[in-house]
């Protein structure tokens, strides 16, 4: 693990070749500069953006003010996320004018590669500590073609 800040020195250093982040990391911390030259747009990371407040917080707070802060958020979270696929593909776009070469596989390229997985799902859940019940929703999702 590197933190955040020394990614940048770390990998014009050669400390470590590349790494799993998104477009707007990468354009943010400009790591075209640091030596990434190619993306691999594997479409295996969604963010979860969730309001975060410490339970001190939360319970100075009003039950009003806990359904205001819920409700706001629920009311606003389809504008959130859109702005955050907007945000995305801008930086995106950056990436590609600073010469990163993007590589996006296609459905059938990654149903293929997903066909090679398969006979590692066991081993990799028991590694990662995923539940039988975790594997198996995992698997319908995957079999569903989602």
């Amino acid at each position: 693990m590197t933190a955040w800040p020394d990614v940048p020195l770390a990998l014009s250093q050669g400390n470590f070749d590349g790494l799993i982040s998104t477009h707007e990391s990468l354009n943010s911390a400009k790591l075209w500069e640091s030596g990434i030259r190619y993306g691999f747009e594997s479409r295996e990371y969604f963010g979860q953006y969730v309001p975060m407040v410490s339970e001190t917080f939360w319970k100075k707070l009003t039950p009003a003010q806990q359904k205001l802060v819920v409700d706001t958020w629920a009311a606003n979270i389809g504008a959130y996320r859109a702005k955050a696929a907007e945000a995305q593909t801008k930086a995106r776009n950056v990436l590609i004018a600073h010469g990163i070469t993007i590589v996006t596989p296609t459905p059938e390229q990654i149903a293929e590669i997903q066909k090679l997985m398969v006979p590692t799902y066991d081993s990799m859940a028991k590694v990662l500590h995923l539940t039988p019940e975790l594997l198996s929703e995992a698997r319908a999702i995957l079999a569903a073609g989602h």
